[in-house]
């Protein structure tokens, strides 16, 4: 399957994927009061940590020492990879279990988090075992499984939420279900398939790699919820849930950003020997980032037809932040570029002081934006952190590997960004003319005002070209 194939396809499968969860969006903001659906912002960042602490950066290690030449070598990756993720998600969840034996939690049941957590232990395995299909290119299985997933959780949540009128605890029930079924179905037969038992120096190799993932998982997993701890601590859960909408409605910007990375990070590692690598990652970099903006500046455009259609009237708040929270996941998306240098230079420990860094700069000017203008101010300060973390990643990576770009570079289409986001009238309305114009001229403007330089130009048409030609 050729490179515009195997795009099409993942863009086909990110597309169904996320859309489904904004086309269900309707039925939890019926069904979900907004101090519900706080509450489950609260659950998706614990789930958040327990898959750090069971994963670390064991899916990092699936791409790091993939051999396309050693199909042995991939077996024992993979069957390694599995095997101490399984182990410790167990050990978690027994930990888990016996602390909430012994203490209560004020706004989520014992019986919801072992549960919550239970589901995202499968759903981490399961998404080791689909990473290893990106990787060995088996697409129309990677297709096949997430649709196969999408087709019993969809109507197992409208079941459980719209007729049975269980809340949080249906959301749980639908999805620990289609994860199961994947499990069962899928994974642990590849897993039977693919195994083979790896030496106790390859595990120890694995997980020497993959160790320092943790820390800083653990601190990009603090990184991103932040706002949702904040707003917790200063703010009521109705704050939290609107907050929540925006960040969901903000995670639109996966929907470009998902297949370009299935496509770019397995690139950036190909090409690690070649000596003009540095200017490929920094046009990469701008390319990708323009992309998103544009992205966020579509889905700002339509803001107000998406809040008409999809968001019930409780939650409506929620769309004056949107196109802060569309900014900071734009600058956030780079970082996987931004530290290319650190990690082809496997000094990855690094990583998480960048990232603790970051938090140790910016978390006064979070805490005190948050407290001061609740929702706003979690979205302004989610920005700042973004900021901070790519500038501290590109100085470090540029020790090992000059990614040879300036700020400057990106501070005009990020200026516009803001100021036409700021006058598009954002009432609720189904007249789509005037954001159709706004986002056009949009383009335009990225165009023809030097945002994309001929060398840039040159360069996609170059890359998109010679990926039309390939045959894999």
């Amino acid at each position: 399957m050729n490179i515009s194939k195997r795009f099409s396809l993942y863009f086909l499968a990110t597309i169904i994927s996320r859309g489904v969860g904004f086309i269900l969006l309707p039925l939890y903001t019926e069904h979900l009061s907004t101090a519900e659906y706080g509450v489950l912002a609260i659950i998706d960042t614990l789930g958040l940590y327990f898959g750090i602490f069971v994963a670390g950066g064991l899916g990092t290690a699936l791409v790091r020492f993939y051999d396309v030449d050693d199909s042995q070598n991939n077996k024992n990756v993979f069957t390694g990879v599995v095997s101490i993720v399984s182990l410790l998600f167990l050990f978690l969840l027994a930990i888990v279990a016996l602390i909430t034996a012994f203490y209560d939690f004020n706004l989520i049941s014992s019986n919801i988090i072992l549960l919550s957590m239970t589901y995202f232990g499968l759903d981490t395995v399961n998404s080791l075992y689909i990473r290893q299909l990106n990787i060995n290119k088996s697409d129309k299985t990677y297709f096949v499984v997430l649709m196969m997933k999408l087709a019993i959780a969809v109507p197992l949540n409208i079941y459980f939420i719209a007729y049975k009128e269980m809340g949080v605890i249906g959301f749980i029930y639908a999805n620990l279900l289609s994860s199961s079924f994947v499990l069962f179905f899928s994974c642990i037969p590849y897993f039977i398939k693919q195994f083979s038992l790896p030496s106790l120096a390859f595990l120890k190799k694995l997980m020497s790699y993959s160790l320092p993932f943790i820390p800083n998982g653990l601190l990009e997993a603090l990184f991103t919820s932040i706002s949702i701890i904040l707003l917790q601590l200063f703010h009521p859960p109705e704050s939290l849930g609107v907050f929540a909408i925006a960040l969901k409605l903000a995670s639109i910007l996966f929907l470009v950003s998902e297949p370009i990375q299935s496509l770019w990070v397995p690139y950036v590692f190909s090409i690690k020997n070649d000596p003009d690598k540095g200017v490929k990652y920094a046009k990469g970099m701008r390319l990708m980032t323009l992309a998103l903006l544009l992205a966020a500046f579509g889905v700002t455009s339509f803001s107000g037809v998406i809040f008409y259609f999809l968001v019930d009237e409780q939650f409506k708040e929620a769309i004056t932040v949107l196109p802060i929270l569309l900014l900071a996941n734009c600058i956030y998306m780079l970082r996987g570029t931004a530290r290319i240098g650190i990690m082809l230079s496997d000094d990855v420990k690094k990583i998480p002081y960048a990232t603790l860094l970051t938090i140790v700069i910016s978390l006064p000017i979070f805490a005190y934006l948050t407290y001061r203008f609740g929702a706003m101010g979690a979205a302004l300060g989610q920005l700042t952190q973004s900021c901070v973390l790519i500038l501290i990643f590109l100085h470090w990576s540029n020790k090992f590997v000059v990614i040879k770009t300036k700020a400057i570079q990106y501070i005009p289409p990020i200026i516009v960004f803001l100021l036409m986001s700021n006058v598009i009238n954002v009432e609720v309305s189904l007249n789509i003319l005037t954001p159709l114009i706004v986002f056009f001229s949009y383009l335009i403007f990225i165009y023809f005002s030097g945002a994309i330089n001929r060398d840039e130009k040159e360069f996609v048409l170059t890359q998109i070209k010679s990926r039309l030609k390939e045959k894999e």
